[in-house]
């Protein structure tokens, strides 16, 4: 579980990544040249990037007390930096050995943790509101077009997201669709916020995956 802490996620793609990647064919055909492992391959390193640029997105908002429940496809790291050989895959010298062993989910879950309340029926609607109006607040609705509302990845891309499923505990699921700026590439991801009571339900919450479509 990871706390997002003081990190200004709002701003994490600057000008200069838009001069690198004008369209979305450019950013795309870059990371096809560089994941052609079975374990880090084209569709596995689109579905990390884009489900990472959606936390940092609704993650902004850091008066909710955001935290990233370990089911987003990110790799683990070692702690003293250096990956035991017995862990290694032969023949990769160009990736960094933590990126071929990433979990499997393709799921994102988040908790607000700071949208609290000593009446459970009251907190329930307070952390739905607060995930829903999140969520939204960074994806357009389907078909929305014509402004910035979901525009992200640097601009190369359009978050959009219909009815969302909320639950009796405050719990919000829905699909979040990354749809390129030029249209010719669709990429569905799965986005949830998850409203944990306890140790064994962050545990249980982590553990969930929801499947996914690849861009």
């Amino acid at each position: 579980m990871t706390d997002f802490g003081e990190l200004e996620t709002a701003a994490h793609l600057d000008g200069t990544f838009r001069e690198a990647f004008p369209q979305w064919r450019d950013f795309r055909q870059t990371v096809a040249d560089r994941a052609r492992y079975p374990e880090i391959n084209e569709q596995r390193a689109l579905q990390q990037i884009l489900m990472s640029d959606l936390a940092h997105r609704i993650t902004a908002d850091q008066d909710l007390g955001w935290l990233l429940i370990a089911s987003l496809t990110l790799p683990v790291r070692p702690a003293d930096g250096m990956w035991p050989e017995d862990f290694r895959v032969p023949g990769v010298t160009d990736i960094a050995q933590q990126y071929l062993m990433p979990r499997s989910a393709f799921d994102l879950d988040l908790c607000a943790s700071a949208v609290t309340d000593p009446d459970p029926v009251r907190a329930a609607r307070l952390y739905r509101d607060a995930v829903e109006s999140a969520v939204r607040r960074v994806a357009a609705p389907p078909g929305h077009v014509g402004t910035e509302h979901g525009v992200g990845l640097g601009g190369l891309v359009r978050y959009t997201v219909g009815d969302l499923n909320t639950f009796p505990n405050g719990q919000v699921m829905g699909i979040v669709t990354a749809q390129p700026v030029d249209l010719r590439f669709r990429a569905p991801l799965h986005a949830c916020g998850r409203r944990p009571h306890s140790h064994r339900d962050r545990h249980q919450a982590a553990s969930q995956g929801n499947g996914h479509r690849g861009p």
